[in-house]
């Protein structure tokens, strides 16, 4: 049998090495298989050499617990030691690792970069994996004992990643196969050893003859483990991928770290950049199109996004979090997109943005483990970490929105509450406003017309300046509006997105640099492009139902003008109302909220309670069945006379009756017991309670110790027994059988221990 267990203990490290690689959508690259493949190795010399030494599973447990310390130090945590000794951030590192990098884990976006904290959560979980499958696999005997701890942290890996990309079919059908061989071996292993193998004994033998075959069964069975691994192969292929639904992502139910730093608002700057003389490169963008790419996304790149108007200033409500390489999205728009690869190199960075196309879907920086990414999903903003803004060279792979390619027609105006902040619209707006987006917008009939009437109303009928006053609050737009009437990308853009709110339009902000001219209309190809000081600029963009965030633009061709005369412009502006005194400027920070509360980011606190309630149920209610298998190992451990071997046998009987269901007291004799299973269970299964009772009242009140083979008759009576009472059972009673945690309150303080003394309950 040691060739059989030695075989068994191989399958189940593959099993365990099979699953570490289920953490392949959790990080990006390959390296931290790595440290996730020695975590699993070292864990399993661990308990190979805890049971060649024989030890207690406490002391086994330390040992392993000791075991994965070192490990971490110097597997993990090598950077923080000083001459091959940990320090104190060495342990501190540890802590907070151990402590919040489940938490951390659970902020981030993945995939993510596997970082010391974050590997120290996932070493842990291979590690406990694989150090308490073998530890089942040496100590209990438990059909799923081996199995348990391997698919439960495949559980684990599948919840972390839910919402990413799915794994190569071959890794489940891999765990799937491994699995059932694994419980092949383990089956026929157990049914050749004592107690509860497929035994044939004579009564009051002192020889037990097995009556089993492993190399036959084990023979029979592999066939029966390849059908079935093809069987699910067959389905897996032929179940499309649409038909499966979008996972519930762990993410959603917790609230998102909020990076709080005072950040530049871009719009300050704008206006500086465009009257720079000479201009200065910011940027070169090599773009790798495969095809020409058209439309006005096309011909912009951007660094922020401002949501928030309070009538002052455009603010942002983004929540960064931790990003790799792949970079998540929402409210994708259903209309075709071209999929774009360029090369940044930022040479003068002046805030933490990094500059983007479109949508985002990927970003690749060479150096990936000494910058830190954080990314707004909502606003597809892209930062990078203090202190890391120095000369930046990155690969960005983008999605280029063209409504054009869908039918305009069928766009709808978004609502509901995920975009109430996006139509909020701040106090104290004249009606002029609401006159004036009503009156550029008469005869359009649908949403995205009324957006176009918008913006040729804008472009057509003011003139172009960026000698003018900066700003954009509500007093500096009533001006550019009704009086001045000439500006510059930010009037324009801020006044459209104001107008568009007061016809219910969820609007924005975006700021970054002009590729091309609208007008000129030229297609981004592939090429290098400098970008300067003079293309900063900023546009509005609105959501449409159907083809996501629009970009429109407002503003004129970027060369001085003047406005022409406009009959729209005279009648608003002759109308009263108009604002007496202008807002306070534009502030130099954005004064971002420490806790932003995020739309439709989580959920309820109630429903917090209620799936952690649940989780702890299903979680308690999977440790009642090893809590009883570690019960009756202890219990076989400690019966080291004929005596406490009968009452072992005696107590595992009494177990099995508690899972089914019979009332017992402790006050009971043996006689009474017998008598209580009498019309609840088989008459084949009462008799053999009724065949162990002398031998257990023998074990309790003789002054000699019973003959061996007394106490082998018992254990083969408690095996028959229980398999005779399980047979004539029902599922769902074997079940709540498993599950039943009577056992482990009824023996509490009447076990037999070491020295002999015994049970005081069924004298």
């Amino acid at each position: 049998m040691r060739r059989l267990l030695v075989l068994e203990a191989v399958f189940v490290a593959i099993l365990n090495l099979v699953v570490a690689i289920g953490l392949h959508r959790v990080f990006t690259g390959r390296e931290f298989f790595l440290s996730v493949f020695l975590a699993v190795v070292f864990a399993i010399g661990v308990s190979v050499v805890a049971h060649l030494r024989k030890l207690s599973w406490t002391a086994a447990l330390l040992l392993s617990v000791v075991g994965y310390v070192i490990f971490t130090i110097y597997g993990v945590l090598t950077d923080t030691n000083r001459l091959f000794l940990p320090t104190g951030a060495t342990f501190s590192e540890l802590a907070g690792g151990l402590t919040g990098g489940w938490a951390d884990l659970l902020t981030e976006t993945l995939p993510t970069r596997a970082e010391p904290r974050l590997l120290i959560v996932v070493t842990a979980l291979v590690w406990i994996s694989a150090a308490a499958s073998f530890e089942l696999l040496f100590r209990s005997r438990q059909v799923l004992g081996p199995l348990i701890a391997p698919l439960l942290a495949y559980v684990i890996t599948l919840a972390l990643s839910a919402t990413q990309p799915r794994s190569p079919t071959a890794l489940p059908l891999l765990i799937g196969g491994v699995s059932l061989v694994v419980l092949l071996l383990h089956v026929n292993r157990l049914a050749s050893i004592e107690p509860g193998g497929l035994r044939l004994s004579a009564r009051g033998s002192a020889e037990a003859i097995t009556d089993h075959s492993t190399v036959r069964t084990i023979a029979n069975g592999l066939p029966v483990v390849v059908a079935a691994v093809a069987v699910a192969t067959l389905v897996g292929m032929t179940v499309p991928s649409g038909a499966l639904r979008k996972p519930w992502d762990l993410r959603d139910a917790r609230r998102p770290r909020v990076l709080v730093t005072p950040i530049t608002n871009p719009l300050v700057v704008l206006r500086d950049n465009l009257r720079l003389d000479p201009p200065v490169t910011v940027l070169t963008l090599d773009v790798e199109a495969p095809v020409a790419v058209s439309g006005l996304a096309a011909g912009r790149l951007r660094v922020a996004t401002l949501d928030l108007y309070d009538g002052a200033t455009w603010t942002s409500d983004a929540t960064f979090r931790k990003v790799g390489n792949l970079l998540p999205e929402q409210n994708a728009p259903t209309i075709p997109r071209q999929r774009v690869r360029a090369t940044v190199n930022l040479q003068r960075p002046q805030s933490p943005w990094l500059v983007l196309m479109d949508r985002p879907v990927r970003v690749d920086v060479p150096d990936v483990q000494a910058t830190t990414l954080l990314f707004d999903a909502e606003s597809a903003t892209l930062q990078v970490g203090a202190g890391e803004r120095n000369d930046l060279t990155y690969q960005v792979s983008a999605l280029i929105t063209d409504p054009g390619l869908g039918n305009p027609e069928t766009y709808t105006m978004a609502t509901g509450k995920a975009f109430a902040a996006e139509r909020t619209l701040p106090d104290g707006i004249p009606e002029k406003f609401s006159a004036l987006a009503q009156q550029l917008t008469r005869g359009a009939t649908t949403p995205y017309s009324r957006l176009q009437a918008l913006e040729l109303g804008l472009r057509s009928g003011y003139g172009y300046s960026d000698q003018v006053e900066a700003g954009h609050s509500i007093g500096r737009l009533d001006m550019f509006l009704s009086n001045a009437r000439k500006g510059y990308s930010e009037q324009f853009a801020a006044s459209f997105a104001l107008l568009a709110r007061e016809l219910g339009f969820p609007t924005r902000l975006a700021v970054g640099y002009l590729l091309s001219e609208p007008v000129d209309a030229v297609p981004l190809t592939s090429g290098r492009i400098t970008v300067t000081s003079h293309s900063s600029h900023v546009w509005p963009e609105v959501y449409l139902t159907g083809a996501g965030w629009v970009a429109f633009e407002p503003t004129p061709t970027r060369v001085a003008s003047d406005p022409p005369p406009s009959p729209v412009d005279t009648a608003v502006t002759n109308r009263p109302g108009g604002l007496v005194e202008e807002r306070n400027s534009v502030p130099d920070t954005l004064d971002e909220p420490e806790l932003p509360i995020p739309r439709h980011r989580g959920l309820s606190a109630r429903w917090s309670v209620v799936i952690g309630v649940v989780f702890a149920l299903i979680t308690c209610a999977f440790l009642v069945p090893l809590a009883k298998r570690m019960l009756r190992g202890r219990r076989r451990r400690r019966a080291s006379t004929p005596a406490d071997r009968v009452l072992g046998a005696w107590s595992e009987v009494v177990d099995r009756l508690l899972e089914l269901g019979i009332p017992l007291r402790r006050s009971m004799t043996t006689r009474q017991v017998v008598q209580c299973t009498e019309g609840a269970l088989p008459q084949e299964a009462v008799a053999h309670l009724d065949a162990m009772a002398p031998a257990v009242t023998e074990a309790l009140f003789s002054p000699e110790q019973p003959a061996e083979e007394l106490a082998q008759d018992a254990w083969d009576h408690a095996a028959s027994f229980d398999r005779t009472a399980r047979a004539n059972c029902s599922a769902r009673r074997r079940l709540t059988a498993w599950f039943n945690p009577r056992p482990l309150i009824y023996h509490a303080g009447s076990q037999i221990n070491r020295s002999g003394t015994r049970s005081r309950s069924h004298r």
